[in-house]
């Protein structure tokens, strides 16, 4: 494990996220001074604080550890963007989201079967 490796990784990951090291420390559970031994590459990453920050941005501990992308090498930066928007959310509201996109996906399956290809569909 290569500490700076990792200390970019994680920069990657708070950028991802649109946040500051401050905000994305409170947002996985981990004390501000913690992440930024990590980022200053002062301090070794402790298994605590890996399994909350892989957890709450949706990474392997693979991927932040050695760079690895798991099984999933499909997944781009904005899979993991939505994943991390969608892990912010309570249980309630992943339901409300879910059922939305469900609908939106269903809805376009019926209009795109339907359409004329030769018509243009105002917004597509």
């Amino acid at each position: 494990m290569d500490k700076h490796e990792i200390s970019l990784r994680l920069q990657e990951i708070i950028n991802m996220h649109k946040m500051n090291p401050s905000q994305y420390a409170k947002f996985a559970g981990i004390s501000r001074s913690t992440l930024e031994g990590y980022l200053k590459e002062t301090s070794s990453l402790k298994i605590q604080a890996l399994e909350k920050i892989c957890e709450k941005s949706g990474i392997s501990s693979d991927y932040l550890l050695f760079g690895k992308l798991s099984n999933n090498t499909n997944i781009t930066i904005e899979d993991r963007e939505l994943l991390s928007l969608f892990n912010k959310l309570n249980s309630d509201e992943k339901k409300i989201c879910l059922a939305y996109l469900k609908g939106f996906i269903d809805n376009e399956k019926r209009h795109t079967a339907v359409s004329d290809p030769q018509i243009k569909i105002v917004g597509k």
